[in-house]
């Protein structure tokens, strides 16, 4: 049971990064592929499922019409972990982009693992030393004149979660690509991450 959980898990998250040349969003509107598109999971419910360890909402949503990705020491680049990221943002109507430099095009600054951006932020806890935790932590103020999203990872399956809950925070509303702020630290209970429903 247990492996089966990890598989649909792991599925969900990276379906984009197997479904060959299709990957990425289609040339149709983001209600259409609402409407069509399997990969356009998981859906938008206002909350990061499962329920993390500490985790504080805001009634605040920053646009995700361009956003800027700046890339830490020991975060893979280019890799899988970026590729899930950008195709949520770009699936929702939003563009992400790989930067060295924030230009004034940007409306937001998405910053994995440490970073100059990161450092710059107030009162980031620390993450988790834990095995999979993470900190995913929407600044409540403007660093730089930008809106500040930091994600960082004990590990690398650390910054995986942290990436997978941000996803889940991406919805469209209105014709624009938001996210949820939220300010959130987490690891698993267990070793083995995932849930059961129903019985027998």
């Amino acid at each position: 049971m247990k492996y089966k959980i990890a598989a649909i898990s792991v599925l969900l998250i990276s379906g984009a990064l197997f479904a060959g040349e299709d990957a990425g969003p289609k040339s149709e509107s983001v209600a259409d592929r609402l409407r069509n598109d399997p990969l356009m999971m998981p859906y938008y419910t206002g909350v990061v499922l499962p329920t993390p360890q500490k985790a504080e909402y805001r009634d605040e949503f920053v646009s995700m019409a361009n956003v800027a990705i700046v890339v830490g020491k020991g975060v893979e680049n280019p890799g899988p972990l970026l590729a899930v990221l950008t195709d949520r943002i770009a699936r929702y109507g939003g563009n992400a982009e790989l930067v060295s430099a924030v230009g004034p095009k940007h409306t937001a600054v998405i910053s994995l693992g440490d970073t100059e951006f990161s450092g710059q932020a107030r009162n980031v806890p620390a993450v988790p030393d834990k095995a999979e935790g993470y900190v995913l932590w929407f600044a409540p103020q403007p660093v730089a004149d930008k809106q500040l999203v930091i994600m960082k990872g004990h590990d690398r399956l650390g910054l995986l979660w942290a990436i997978s809950s941000f996803n889940q925070l991406v919805h469209w509303k209105d014709g624009k690509t938001l996210a949820r702020a939220v300010n959130l630290e987490d690891y698993p209970r267990g070793r083995n991450r995932g849930y059961i429903t129903g019985g027998g």
